[in-house]
């Protein structure tokens, strides 16, 4: 049932509709209402459209309503039409008014999502989308949360579909189900001016593949028998659109080999062993290249060497515009226009002026240190942004970010954000944002909100690991990644972020033995913790639903921690021992996207002191201390009485024994046979 206005309610029935009038309190109109028992149609549920206008999932299909149109039929199965609606059974229903979708949960067959833009139909079921609680079930309710999650209720259980998941193309030896590779590790990636990818294999007896993603065409080269070595790949064009591909050795002894295909031409030609490059076999990485303004194709190393000319000749020689770079080993190329190139080598960076070939030290007052030891087997890689900061990413050490006008220099790394610091190849877009290849996945870095985003296998990645010399981009955006599941390919305007700020609760604190339930952003009461039960563990947890194991969080305890303390996509911490106080935790979280709620969840915290510390327990300490102290006044004073009086009685004896000893003679008298002898006992008390 559904209220229409003031005066109206819609109601559904086993046997169609009815319109009842609150006013008058009587039904008013029926619908689709039949006298014949096999012609029942049954009413099921209701989307809206509008105050007066709904659509009505029916046993037939489903119809339209309007309050003063009456009801019309909008969807209905046809036979042999691919673009129609699974069944007419449609226990489930949801209108999307932004997109102009509508969503049928079609009884034991699946969902139709019908755009009603173009008029199109996709169909969710075992063979598109293969959950089979939505076919083998009934769908009861279909309904779309916030961040355009669609929640899906049937008989088996709750489903989540996300329309915006795997937003980037895979092609593997497993998907799409009409083009699959001949391998499952891919190294070396292109493409062409056809929009034609080139992706080179990285298995035993692997060549390179052709696919042509419009017409669903495969084309193998150079796949060969009998190699012991897996072999890597390295794929570039040329200003005349032929491709070169650079292979390590896969036989032993045969060294590393360049391959050329011109534009007109079916096959490919070897053109030279890199042991031809002055007697060194190159690394992989000396085949770094970069197209001229002057359209020369050229390649990194120690030296620079020439590949082909304006025209696509086959010269490989040394390069003599960057000799006086030729004792430094080249990692990269970026050419930002106004005839300025940066080069990047294993001592610094330089600037070439490709029109006057003036060759510069942008950062005279830098060393970097960052480069040492690592020569030609690190994937360093350029890029620059608005000719004032340079992004150099190193393999183990993340992002070098050079301010080439203040000549300061920072790392960026996973204490930063970043989420690996092994790092690959480098892209940067008009919007100011790095796009680099690792071993965790595809990592975005935008260089004005400092926020990372990665692509993971959630938003359609191969995997997370991808290989070095193994991106390609277009002007235009076009992408493509090579690793060790596949390549991903696809247009960066296609990478749509998710916009929206999840919201954040703290779940439980819990102390001891004891778990406090909060489910609250803001808990209004203040948890009161004892001094024994200062070990605090706190759970937390952000509300968004798309790829939720890259929801990352920041907490910080106000009154103990001075700065926000980094939890990652850990949604949980634990403070041991805090000292007796008031504080406030405070936690903020980010979506898949690095879109951060900073309103973030707060509570308050009291931790009690110990008896033995508390203010009543000073107080006693100090009363107790104040009659000690009186005590020890009063015994002092008895003491030094009682030495007066001593001091007193000592004196006044002295004096009577010194009166004594003054009455007696001095001599005794002396008498002829007669002894006198005298005994002197002096007073003992006076007074």
């Amino acid at each position: 049932m559904v209220q229409l206005d003031d005066h109206h309610l819609l109601i559904s029935t086993p046997n169609g509709l009815l319109l009842f009038n609150t006013k008058s309190k009587k039904f008013e109109k029926e619908y689709l209402k039949s006298d014949d028992p096999l012609k029942e149609i049954n009413c099921w549920k209701f989307a809206k459209i509008d105050d007066t206008h709904y659509y009505v999932g029916t046993s037939n299909g489903v119809y339209k309503f309007g309050l003063n149109e009456g009801v019309s039929l909008a969807f209905q199965n046809k036979s042999n039409d691919p673009n129609t609606i699974m069944g007419n059974k449609i226990n489930g229903i949801y209108f999307d008014n932004v997109k102009k979708e509508l969503w049928l949960g079609v009884v034991e067959m699946g969902i139709d999502i019908v755009h009603l833009k173009n008029n199109t139909t996709t169909h969710l079921n075992i063979n598109t989308y293969p959950i089979k609680s939505i076919v083998k079930n009934s769908v009861n309710e279909i309904i779309k949360d916030k961040q355009e999650n669609i929640w899906i209720a049937t008989n088996d259980g709750v489903l989540k579909y996300d329309p915006t998941r795997k937003q980037i193309k895979v092609i593997n030896d497993q998907e799409p189900f009409d083009i699959k590779l001949p391998f499952t590790k891919a190294w070396g990636a292109l493409i062409d001016d056809k929009k034609h990818l080139w992706i080179g294999g990285n298995e035993l007896n692997n060549g390179l593949v052709e696919v042509d993603p419009i017409n669903k065409k495969l084309t193998k080269y150079l796949f060969e028998q009998n190699q012991n070595k897996t072999p890597l790949w390295k794929l570039v064009g040329d200003a005349n659109n032929n491709i070169w591909a650079y292979r390590t050795e896969v036989r032993s002894n045969e060294g590393n080999v360049i391959f050329k295909k011109e534009k007109n031409e079916s096959q490919f030609k070897k053109v030279a062993n890199a042991k031809q490059f002055e007697g060194k076999p190159q690394q992989l990485n000396s085949f770094q290249t970069y197209v001229t303004e002057n359209k020369n194709l050229i390649t990194g190393g120690k030296p620079s060497f020439l590949m082909s000319d304006s025209n696509g000749k086959t010269v490989i020689k040394p390069y003599q515009r960057l000799n006086q770079l030729a004792d430094q080993f080249i990692h990269s190329f970026i050419n930002k226009g106004n005839h300025i190139t940066y080069v990047l080598t294993e001592n610094n960076i330089y600037t070439w002026n490709e029109s006057t070939n003036e060759i510069k030290l942008t950062c005279p007052k830098l060393s970097f240190k960052e480069f040492e030891n690592r020569g030609g087997g690190a994937a360093n890689n350029i890029e620059v942004y608005k000719d004032s900061l340079a992004l150099i990413t190193i393999p183990q050490l993340g992002i070098l970010e050079v301010d080439l006008k203040n000549q300061t220099k920072r790392a960026i790394t996973i204490n930063d954000g970043l989420s690996s610091q092994v790092l690959y190849d480098n892209y940067l877009d008009d919007k100011g944002q790095l796009w680099m290849s690792s071993d965790y996945g595809i990592i975005r870095y935008n260089i004005l909100t400092k926020q990372f985003r990665t692509l993971t296998p959630y938003d359609g990645a191969q995997g997370y690991e991808y290989n070095s010399f193994c991106n390609f981009s277009t002007p235009n955006g076009d992408m493509i990644y090579a690793g060790q599941n596949g390549v991903n390919y696809f247009n960066i305007s296609e990478v749509i972020d998710n916009a929206v700020a999840p919201d954040v609760i703290i779940q439980k604190i819990t102390k001891k033995n004891t778990v406090i339930p909060i489910e609250s952003d803001n808990y209004e009461e203040t948890i009161v913790v004892d001094y024994d039960e200062n070990v605090l563990s706190i759970d937390f947890v952000a509300f968004n639903y798309k790829n939720t194991l890259q929801n990352k969080y920041k907490y910080k305890m106000e009154g103990y921690d001075n700065d926000w303390r980094e939890s990652g996509t850990r949604h949980f911490t634990t403070y041991t021992n805090l000292p007796p106080g008031e504080y406030t935790f405070k936690v903020i979280a980010s979506n898949n996207d690095g879109m951060w709620n900073k309103k973030g969840a707060t509570v308050k915290i009291k931790i009690l002191p110990a008896p033995w510390v508390s203010w009543w327990a000073y107080t006693i300490y100090l009363l107790l201390a104040g009659y000690l102290i009186y005590l020890f006044v009063q015994y002092k004073q008895r003491q030094q009485k009682k030495k007066l009086e001593d001091d007193r009685k000592n004196g006044e004896l002295a004096e009577a024994k010194a009166l004594q000893e003054r009455l007696l003679p001095k001599t005794l008298p002396v008498i002829k046979n007669l002894d006198i002898a005298g005994y002197l006992r002096t007073s003992t008390e006076v007074g």
